[in-house]
């Protein structure tokens, strides 16, 4: 597989990224887990444009982004900001923007970056998720699921760089069946990858192995995904047992017969919350 040559991979260590609102909650007794990477600093007022400081994207991109930044640090809430911090068990700041208004708020800049290339995109990412509030984060992710359909083989590394970085369920869900599903969908040979990531000890990788084909309806490889299934069906983290069950849940809305043979071949082998979740909505 080609070595991605955007500015981002080959420079220093640089920053990095995504959002979505995961339709599961992590459970009171989630286990606390760190991600493996981690995010090099790039000054905030590099972002917001105060004087004297050296602009990290040039013309509308950085003005873009630039204004982005006043504006989402404007339209903070403090008290929902501490609701936010709690909800993500105190892990990452939060300005306090809620969805709706962080959206309409990025738009200018999420449209802007249709235009840029891989390696200006790879920048822009890493610009935004070097910021610490988890906002910031979010509006990555829009990015990239704005232009998910047109990244190329090679854009795999720095995805898997903002994948082990800064990671919780929140910003991987994010990244998972949007944008690398997407990817996969164009670049078939990305399979290997898919394979090699279901086995990496980082769980956030596994997960994301697991969840790439969720928006897959018809075209899910049922052999993978139960094969994936299987090789991590002993793992005892929640995070993995989540997503197997998640994954499978999913696939049952296109073959519930399967998913239903499956659990009950593997009852002793699946944790509890894999086959509850895989069984939600089978009655």
């Amino acid at each position: 597989m080609t070595v991605c040559r955007c500015h981002a991979c080959q420079g220093n260590d640089r920053p990095t990224l995504v959002e979505r609102a995961a339709p599961t909650n992590p459970p009171e007794d989630a286990p606390e887990r760190h991600s493996t990477g981690t995010r090099p600093s790039i000054d905030q007022n590099r972002i917001v444009g105060n004087e004297g400081t050296a602009e990290p994207l040039g013309g509308s991109i950085g003005e873009s982004l630039r204004e982005l930044g006043v504006a989402l640090h404007a339209a903070g809430d403090p008290i929902v900001a501490e609701g936010m911090r709690s909800y993500m068990r105190d892990r990452f700041p939060f300005l306090g923007v809620k969805t709706p208004v962080r959206r309409a708020t990025s738009r200018p800049l999420v449209r802007a970056s249709t235009s840029l290339d891989p390696g200006e995109l790879a920048e822009l990412v890493d610009a935004l998720r070097a910021m610490p509030e988890r906002e910031f984060h979010y509006v990555a992710s829009d990015v990239l699921r704005a232009n998910d359909r047109r990244l190329p083989a090679d854009f795999i590394d720095p995805i898997r760089r903002w994948i082990v970085t800064d990671s919780w369920w929140d910003t991987v869900d994010a990244i998972a069946s949007p944008t690398v599903g997407t990817m996969i969908r164009s670049h078939p040979a990305l399979l290997d990858v898919m394979d090699a990531w279901i086995d990496d000890e980082d769980i956030w990788l596994a997960r994301t192995a697991i969840l790439h084909q969720l928006r897959f309806g018809d075209d899910t490889d049922q052999r993978r995904l139960f094969d994936y299934a299987d090789r991590r069906a002993a793992d005892s983290e929640f995070f993995i047992r989540k997503a197997i069950g998640w994954a499978l849940r999913q696939y049952a809305r296109t073959d519930p017969g399967a998913v239903r043979r499956f659990v009950d071949a593997r009852r002793d082998e699946l944790s509890g919350l894999t086959i509850r979740e895989a069984t939600k909505h089978l009655g």
